[in-house]
């Protein structure tokens, strides 16, 4: 195995102690001259110096770990979704675990006992579609409650009030779907939906129809199909 440079090598290296280089490299606030700051640059460079996470951690007490909970990452919209998340983490020098639930409530549970015990920072999650139903709900919400970090839902369950959460517009997403229709002289106007018991399809529908009708044309409720 090849060896790891330590504090103390890249200290040495540097004619330093091994606080000084520890503050540098940890950007805290010291007087340290730009010489030396320098000096300690190219020490780590030149050992191949890499951050002992594990160790940061005891001390700082985060991991720069995040876990992302997904329904379906086979799924295109949360396959995105996480790329764009996992891209912004990096920007923030946090690394990003992402997991799915495969739609189910017993997967979503175990998850959020098991991640925060990996010492992760904190978990987004975008609920099962189980749990966005009747009593499921309730249990999600115990379960965010009894996790040790702080819990962000997206996309579902946004409107909960027992939880940090981001959503989207869809009720406006439902509306621009049905005018770009409307305005493209079409009559015969229909909507595949996800499950309406659900708010974020619900509101998809929701304005959907209404863009339609006040449009001055009739919803064909016919041409409705919930997926």
């Amino acid at each position: 195995m090849a060896y790891r440079a330590t504090l103390k090598d890249v200290a040495a290296a540097a004619g330093v102690s091994v606080t000084t280089v520890s503050l540098v490299l940890n950007n805290r606030p010291a007087r340290v001259s730009e010489e030396k700051r320098k000096a300690i640059a190219d020490a780590a460079k030149k050992l191949n110096y890499v951050p002992n996470q594990s160790a940061r951690s005891l001390v700082t007490k985060q991991s720069q770990l995040v876990a992302l909970i997904v329904p379906d990452i086979e799924n295109l919209f949360f396959a995105a979704l996480a790329k764009c998340v996992e891209d912004e983490c990096a920007a923030q020098e946090y690394s990003l675990i992402v997991t799915n639930s495969d739609d189910s409530r017993a997967a979503e549970h175990e998850l959020l006992q098991r991640l925060p015990a990996r010492g992760v920072d904190g978990v987004m999650l975008i609920p099962a579609r189980e749990s966005c139903v009747g009593s499921a709900v309730e249990q999600l919400c115990e379960d965010v409650a009894l996790v040790s970090c702080p819990v962000v839902l997206i996309d579902r369950l946004t409107q909960c009030g027992w939880c940090d959460a981001v959503g989207f517009d869809n009720y406006l997403g439902g509306r621009l779907a049905a005018q770009y229709l409307v305005e493209g002289g079409h009559t015969r106007i229909g909507i595949v939906t996800g499950d309406i018991a659900e708010s974020s399809a619900a509101e998809r529908r929701r304005g959907f129809v209404d863009a339609i009708e006040q449009s001055g044309k009739h919803f064909d409720s016919s041409l409705c199909v919930e997926g």
